[in-house]
């Protein structure tokens, strides 16, 4: 029957014997892991975001060789801390700074099995092996100074797991290029065991604790996932921290922050190297500033940056503090050009260790006082007080040190969780809330915030308008990126037409006040001159909003010039009406001062009172009544009869000069009462500002935005006027190089 059975089903029963032993193959396979699989890669709600990174170096530091093995037939089994976690992966390898072509006769990637607690040890989860893929290929010749990222696996990584990466080399190896502080044991063993549980790793040079090879991990992760780069030398690559319980700060800051607020994950990236320069020297990798743009610009999803770096710098090359801080300011600026914000790291005492001399702490000192004070950082990470010795602030305390320049693992801890995590929360320019300082209620200045906010909509922006940087202090508020002050009403708004401030607004980014204020601010002079000159902002757009100088008696007081005050008229009552900061250089010139005048008896003020009581008023106005200091005019206009007067030429040659000023014509019918042109002093300009790091694609937005809107502007503010040929001019103060080329595409300007 059997013999029948087969004859009759001859071509069946083939088949059937090949489907089993192709499923028998598939299974035997399955146990290696399944390799590259078709269709894993970026989606719109998934994109390939770092997980774990390091930066290599030549494995001759400071001109001399650094002891590293020889691999020949053995498998490396490298270990990671991934810090964010994905559906799918894929592995960077490396051979940088080398000379020879790397051989790869195999490579896996699994899941690292947990110590639980015991010591660390070889193993991975089987059931997630992945053999890894070159372009298809299992193996791979890696030419010198070349990277390669493999194909992608399937594999699900969750945050702050170990994963394995296994390596094969067939051939005689010796890495020219290494990470010497991995703070992970590596293990070694002969022959090709890349997929095998437990890697049987005994014996000397069975053990390592660098890395070799793989530079890079990434996983897809939600595309919203934000990274934090961050760059500097020893001390934030951890050395002298524990190894095998992630004790590195930037790992602990990592586990402290996994996630923002509204879910976003959050990677911690460590791009330190031991020895490191910030610009003077490449003898222990590339000069901070130089390997920038591979180690942090380069990444996907950066959003904040945390700089601390120098040290080595001034103890190797006794580089001068003028020249560790241009080098600051570069990386800021080009981390800014990027959106991307600049935490800035105190550079850590140094007394009582082999760094430590007169000099290098003077440098040391000059840079931590810059940080801290200079404000060109968008925050700065005080870690020099979290482990200085109360007792003596110029060491690091006893307990937290083993050599008085690194940290153990307890002063790195201690470092890590001193980060205050709102810093991360998605505000300002990087998370599309920009704060909007230099606005007030009901005022022009107000009028403009809002313009800007409905202007920057349309492309992804909600701007916070702060309702209380106001005033001369706006540039300042700006220039130093500070956070809003404690908002207070305005009591001469009514309850019900006065904004309130967003909760919880971040520094301010960018802002608008007038012309003036902006070129006394940039050069140090008027209000600032006591102060050096903030020299860090500039300008996107120079909106026209006239406010002239205005003189008015009252009719019934039968004064026409202001010399019969001193001649005729004692006592005198004199409202400074609105804008009155020229009301001193006016009496002034007429032999008059407010102590003269109250000591026979009159008064200068600007009370409800005062517009009531008054015989002359001096003071500032414009064309529109939505300002509280220019509604004077129209209310006094209104309910008085006025005669204005008009100002000797010389006077207003004088309040030119001083008030920085242009000579002007006050209008016919601004105001009841002006029948004629009248020749007077002008302040043609409120301007949207910033700094100087400032994104270019955001000040270009920002023009773009304002010129788009012109009828709004006008709409809002009927003083309000965009012309052309002005809206780039900042009468000294230069133009940001993104609103700029804004406005030559646009042929606004050459």
């Amino acid at each position: 029957m059997m013999t029948f059975i087969r004859r009759y089903c001859g071509r069946r029963w083939l088949a059937a014997c090949m489907l089993a032993a192709i499923c028998a193959l598939v299974c035997a396979a399955g146990a290696q892991g399944p390799t590259t699989v078709p269709g894993i890669g970026p989606t719109a709600e998934r994109k390939w975001v770092d997980a774990w990174a390091v930066s290599y170096l030549s494995t001759t530091v400071n001109g001399a060789p650094q002891a590293v093995p020889t691999f020949h037939d053995q498998t490396l089994r490298l270990n990671m801390f991934v810090k964010l976690g994905g559906t799918g992966l894929r592995v960077k390898l490396s051979n940088r700074f080398s000379t020879h072509t790397l051989v790869i006769g195999g490579a896996h990637v699994a899941v690292r099995r947990s110590a639980d607690g015991a010591a660390p040890r070889p193993d991975i989860v089987l059931d997630t092996d992945r053999v890894l893929a070159f372009d298809g290929a299992k193996t791979l010749k890696l030419e010198p100074g070349k990277e390669m990222w493999s194909d992608p696996v399937n594999l699900e990584v969750k945050q702050h797991e170990d994963i394995s990466v296994s390596l094969y080399l067939p051939e005689s190896t010796k890495p020219e290029a290494f990470h010497p502080t991995g703070l992970k044991t590596q293990y070694v063993a002969a022959g090709d065991h890349c997929g095998d549980a437990t890697l049987q790793a005994t014996g000397p040079g069975s053990r390592t604790t660098m890395y070799f090879f793989v530079s890079d991990l990434q996983v897809l992760a939600p595309a919203q996932s934000k990274v934090i780069v961050a760059l500097g030398d020893s001390i934030t690559d951890s050395a002298a921290a524990a190894n095998d319980i992630n004790a590195a700060w930037p790992d602990m800051l990592s586990k402290r922050l996994p996630r923002l607020k509204d879910g976003t994950p959050v990677c911690v990236i460590n791009m330190g190297i031991g020895s490191n320069r910030l610009l003077t020297s490449d003898e222990a990798g590339p000069a901070g500033v130089k390997r920038l743009e591979e180690d942090v610009l380069s990444r996907p999803n950066v959003s904040h940056l945390i700089l601390m770096e120098g040290i080595n710098d001034i103890s190797y090359e006794q580089v001068p503090a003028d020249k560790l801080i241009a080098a600051y300011v570069q990386v800021i600026e080009k981390a800014h050009a990027k959106g991307i914000k600049v935490f800035g790291g105190t550079l850590l005492p140094i007394q009582n260790s082999r760094k430590d001399t007169p000099a290098n702490e003077a440098t040391r000192q000059a840079a931590n006082r810059w940080i801290r004070e200079s404000g060109r950082f968008d925050a700065v990470l005080d870690f020099e007080k979290v482990v200085q010795d109360p007792q003596n602030p110029l060491r690091i305390r006893r307990e937290l040190t083993g050599d008085y320049v690194h940290p153990n693992t307890e002063g790195y801890r201690l470092m890590a969780e001193s980060v205050p995590l709102d810093l991360f929360e998605q505000t300002g320019i990087v998370g599309k809330k920009p704060v909007f300082g230099g606005a007030c209620e009901i005022c022009p200045w107000g009028a403009m915030a809002e313009v800007a906010k409905l202007a920057m909509k349309p492309y992804g922006y909600d701007v916070q308008i702060c309702y209380n940087c106001n005033g001369a202090d706006a540039p300042r508020i700006v220039s130093e990126a500070r956070t809003p002050p404690p908002y207070r009403p305005d009591p001469a708004v009514p309850e019900i037409l006065a904004p309130r401030n967003a909760p919880g607004l971040g520094p301010v980014d960018f802002g608008a006040t007038a012309i003036q204020f902006l070129r006394n601010a940039y050069r140090g002079t008027n209000l600032y001159a006591k102060e050096k000159p903030r020299t860090n902002l500039c300008l996107i757009a120079n909106i026209q909003d006239p406010s002239y100088v205005l003189v008015a008696a009252k009719a019934e007081t039968g004064i026409t010039k202001l010399s019969q005050i001193r001649e005729k008229r004692w006592p005198i009552r004199i409202l400074t009406a609105g804008i009155g900061e020229d009301s001193a250089r006016i009496l002034a010139h007429f032999g008059l001062s407010r102590q003269s005048i109250e000591a026979a008896g009159g008064r200068v003020g600007n009370t409800a009172e005062d517009r009531e009581k008054f015989d002359v008023a001096i003071g500032g106005g414009g064309d529109m009544t939505t300002a509280p200091e220019w509604r004077v005019w129209t209310e006094i206009s209104q309910k008085f009869d006025l005669n204005f007067i008009q100002l000797p030429d010389d006077l207003l040659a004088e309040l030119a000069r001083e008030g920085e000023q242009e000579r002007g014509t006050i209008p016919p019918g601004l105001y009841r009462g002006v029948d004629r042109a009248i020749p007077t002093v002008v302040r043609t300009g409120t301007v949207i500002y910033c700094r100087t790091d400032t994104p270019e694609d955001f000040a270009y937005t920002v023009a773009k935005a304002m010129d788009e809107q012109q009828q709004l502007l006008q709409w809002s503010h009927l003083n309000f006027s965009y012309n052309i040929h002005t809206v780039w001019n900042g009468y000294e103060v230069p133009l940001h190089p993104g609103a700029a080329r804004y406005y030559k595409e646009m042929g606004y300007m050459k």
